[in-house]
């Protein structure tokens, strides 16, 4: 696989190109400056040959550097620097439209202390005058330009050309951040194919960047204390137990950002907007959802909402209570009864106190994700479907009919599906049941096996018998 990274200033179109290369939106494109902020990966492949692309956010020139302060600019240079020592090859995209500035010599002078192949694209030149301006980038010292049109493709297919075309000296010495180890001992780097994908929601500033950063054991994510930090959905492969975990860390979804998802009046609105759809999209394609919530603050309406919708996506999950190192006397088990009677539809859900901070508890989310996905995936043998039948024949109460009350008649309890749980109740035809019938057979489920971390779907039908 060849690793590439996209670098540049901002607003020149590195996550334009990053997605005609892609094939697909991935990241988020605006305007607005340090849209992209953290590396964005992923793979494609090009007449046979497997790319591993990395976006990057722009490099601004002359933004001094806060010793006292991190800053944006500093987290995202940071984030770029990580990408470059990543990269096999790197991609320095440049603006046609206004020609060489000096950000684009101060990189250009850095990339060649590198050693490593460089190629210079002259984007959005959709014009022959543009694509003949793009000699002018040759000025930079680094080999021949290569003229595109990321927003229309044009161009795009002979730079990838010439990107297979290249072939590293010896690709098994230099390891890339996905074959590296991370310090966490309990993460190990034999990948096998099937990825589980663990979501990380919740909403702005409760740590889930810094949870991430924690469980990885390393800065891989931007952390700031300003709000929406984090805007594109930031993927990111580990190994524990021999088990592939693609970890999905999302944008912040606040009340305010909820309301942008539905209308947008200026592009900052424009990109949480996106950023929250996203986020909410990153719910319905993961197999386990992380809902963090603050320890130090009440949850409010919309988190309780943001609950509601891991619950009704029929999705395994988990609750994190973040920050607890903020509490004095804090007790698990009061946060843990505390939390279930917040969130009553999420009561099958484990839930865990971490401090992202100090690392505590941090170590416990991937094995209860794993977990939850055993269970999101478990199917029930007859023997067991058998004695979970008999137990929810003992419990129902009786129901009134024209004969008098009488207990209601199950005729059969199967497993119809997985990914959620999914039981078919069968009952006997013109036998009203308690609305309690239900919550019954769920009950007896778990109890007869372990779903903790997983919703059961309970589905009830009448048959007629002769």
């Amino acid at each position: 696989m060849l690793t590439i990274a996209l670098i540049g200033r901002t607003n020149v179109g590195k996550s334009t190109l990053f997605n005609r290369i892609l094939g697909r939106a991935k990241a988020l494109t605006s305007e607005i400056p340090h849209t992209t902020r953290d590396r964005n990966v992923a793979t494609t492949v090009w007449r046979g040959v497997e790319l591993r692309m990395i976006d990057t956010g722009g490099i601004e020139e002359g933004k001094a550097h806060n010793a006292k302060r991190k800053t944006i600019e500093d987290e995202i240079r940071r984030q770029v620097e990580l990408a470059v020592s990543d990269a096999d090859m790197l991609v320095l995209v440049t603006d046609v439209r206004e020609g060489v500035l000096p950000g684009e010599r101060t990189i250009s002078r850095y990339l060649r202390t590198l050693r490593k192949p460089i190629i210079v694209v002259g984007n959005k030149a959709s014009t022959e005058r543009q694509r003949l301006a793009c000699q002018e980038f040759s000025a930079l010292g680094l080999g021949p330009v290569s003229p595109v049109a990321a927003i229309t493709g044009a161009g795009v297919g002979d730079l990838l050309d010439r990107i297979t075309s290249y072939e590293p000296q010896d690709p098994s010495s230099k390891p890339t951040t996905a074959d590296r180890k991370l310090s966490a001992s309990h993460v190990e780097r034999e990948a096998p194919t099937i990825a589980t994908r663990v979501a990380i929601v919740g909403e702005p500033n409760v740590g889930k960047s810094s949870l991430l950063n924690a469980i990885l054991g390393r800065e891989e994510a931007i952390v700031l204390p300003e709000p929406f930090t984090t805007r594109d959905v930031h993927d990111v492969d580990v190994v524990i137990d021999g088990r592939t975990v693609t970890l999905l860390d999302t944008a912040g979804i606040r009340r305010l950002a909820a309301r942008a998802a539905k209308w947008s009046g200026t592009r900052l609105e424009e990109i949480e907007r996106l950023a929250v759809r996203r986020s909410l999209a990153a719910i319905e394609r993961s197999d386990v959802v992380v809902l963090v919530l603050d320890a130090t603050r009440p949850a409010t309406r919309h988190t309780k909402h943001l609950a509601q919708a891991i619950a009704d996506a029929g999705r395994a999950g988990l609750l994190v209570v973040n920050k607890a190192d903020l509490i004095s006397n804090f007790d698990p088990e009061s946060v843990i009864a505390n939390t279930h009677q917040l969130f009553p539809h999420l009561s099958w859900a484990p839930i865990i106190g971490t401090s992202a901070l100090m690392g505590g508890g941090t170590r416990g989310i991937l094995p209860a994700a794993l977990r939850a996905d055993a269970a999101w995936h478990r199917k029930l043998s007859a023997e067991t479907l058998a004695a979970v039948h008999g137990t929810v024949k003992r419990r129902i109460p009786t129901a009134k009919t024209s004969f008098g009350r009488k207990r209601s008649h199950l005729i059969e309890l199967q497993q119809t599906a997985i990914t959620p749980p999914t039981f078919l109740l069968v009952t006997r035809r013109r036998i009203r049941l308690p609305k309690a019938i239900p919550a019954i057979v769920e009950r007896a489920i778990r109890e007869h096996a372990d779903f903790e971390g997983t919703p059961i779907r309970i589905i009830v039908k009448s048959a007629k018998i002769s």
